[in-house]
């Protein structure tokens, strides 16, 4: 029996502007009616072109990476209404135009694959075609005329989807050609520059919007227990043994021994121990948010903090993490989706692209952390040994700029973080290179009229 292959084509760097979209998202079930695929030119440039099926189809992607994220995109409603409150431009817009960005990045990748003599082998070609006829088999059972019947909604056709999958190929084959795999043919002056013109080196102390509920005792004490166990530790230096009647030691559920304090409640070790948290039937730590007042409460607490550390003083910047990172859930990644979705949502797509390359990759292999993600658009604004406090949905960040040192992105402690580093290179040169042939090309308005309109097209999860 064939299952679904769970291999991917090479659609690489050059499409994230339609894959930042895993951000967002909606719901979408339904089909268009089976129409013939419109091969009318879209884009040209004289001698290769983009059809309009093409345009179709990667519409039909982003819909499915829309509707993964629970986005009504069955409403015209949804289509019509802005990004973000006070935008004037609409989702419809704001879709069609990174789709449009994209394919011109196609169009530029076919010109200089023949500039550049490149040939798509038959063994590329046979992939492909293993690829369709196990969609064939499973979405059709070998009919292609119910396969091209499923394929319409999508704007493409059996033969037309190979021919997607060829030139997704070409991009792939074309990046490797002109700077090696995985950026290997990159030069290290190339590579330093870019180094220092897109990281950041930052820390920071979290003040949450929100604590974490913990297990205690009848006395109200948090409960402290071995991580390696899952048993109670018990402070049994600074505590005392109380005895029962028969004189015999009070000990828990678990056999171990139960220390008091002077008034008689429970003594836990802080220091060995590790408090457990209150979980929800998902297993996820149950939170509950500070009150308004609460709020301003803690960022007063840090603003106090920030005129303590001063100006540039690292060393005392490294204490004040070391002394709350134990105090705050890690919530690096989700600060990373937030800021993510945020940047998307104001129109600067290279930027949510850029964070998403960072959630990809994140390690904790280092406690001073590069990203293009977090604070981006802050660090910008701030010099080396500078602090500011900036507010997210999770809560109130302090963060300190750090000097960066050459040649950080390829060193031992940090390579889990720069592990796209090279491919976040690539697609930036590859993006500057194709540009420069982007006012060679002719965009046909009627053609795109003649396009299907998004609320038509169906909602592609597979092809």
């Amino acid at each position: 029996m064939r299952t679904r292959s769970t291999k991917k084509m090479c659609f690489l760097p050059l499409v994230c502007g339609v894959l930042i979209l895993c951000l967002l998202g909606g719901s979408l079930m339904g089909c268009a009616d089976r129409q013939q695929v419109n091969t009318t030119a879209l884009l040209s440039d004289g001698k290769h072109e983009i059809p309009v099926w093409f345009y179709e189809f990667l519409l039909s992607r982003m819909k499915a990476e829309l509707a993964r994220q629970k986005y009504d995109v069955s409403s015209a409603t949804f289509w019509d209404s802005p990004i973000t409150e006070g935008s004037s431009v609409s989702w419809r817009e704001s879709c069609e135009n990174s789709v449009l960005d994209t394919l011109r990045m196609y169009l530029a990748a076919l010109v200089l694959f023949d500039e550049n003599g490149l040939k798509l082998t038959d063994e590329y070609y046979s992939s492909i075609d293993e690829d369709l006829d196990m969609y064939l088999d499973l979405d059709a059972d070998g009919s292609k005329s119910a396969f091209n019947e499923l394929l319409a909604a999508y704007g493409v056709s059996y033969d037309t989807l190979r021919q997607a999958y060829a030139d997704e190929y070409r991009v792939a084959l074309l990046q490797t050609y002109l700077y090696g795999k995985d950026g290997s043919l990159i030069g290290n002056n190339v590579k330093e520059e870019y180094f220092e013109e897109n990281y950041y080196c930052f820390r920071q102390v979290l003040f949450a919007k929100f604590y974490y509920e913990y297990k205690t005792d009848d006395f109200g004490n948090v409960i402290y227990y071995d991580t390696a166990s899952g048993k109670p530790v018990y402070d049994s230096k600074n505590g005392q043994v109380a005895y029962d009647a028969d004189g015999k030691e009070y000990k828990d559920s678990d056999g171990q021994t139960i220390y008091y304090d002077e008034d008689g409640k429970i003594l836990y070790d802080t220091a060995k121990g590790k408090p457990m948290y209150v979980t929800d039937e998902k297993g996820n730590a149950e939170q509950n948010a500070y009150l308004p007042g609460q709020l301003e409460e803690r960022k007063k607490k840090l603003e106090q903090l920030r005129m303590e550390i001063g100006l540039n003083d690292v060393q005392a910047f490294d204490r004040a993490v070391d002394l709350t990172k134990e105090k705050q859930k890690d919530v690096r990644k989700d600060i990373l989706m937030y800021k993510a979705t945020a940047l998307y949502q104001s129109g600067d797509y290279e930027g949510a692209a850029k964070v998403c390359d960072t959630i990809q990759t994140f390690g904790d292999s280092a406690d001073a952390y590069y990203l293009q993600g977090l604070c981006y658009m802050e660090l910008k604004n701030m010099d080396i040994g500078d602090t500011a406090i900036v507010e997210s949905e999770y809560g109130y960040h302090l963060i300190m700029r750090y000097p960066t040192t050459e040649g950080d992105y390829k060193a031992d402690d940090y390579k889990v973080f720069f592990s796209s580093f090279n491919a976040s290179l690539v697609t930036q040169l590859f993006r500057d290179k194709c540009e420069k042939l982007f006012e060679t090309f002719t965009l046909s308005e009627e053609a795109k009229k003649g396009a299907k309109d998004i609320l038509e097209i169906g909602v592609n999860y597979n092809y």
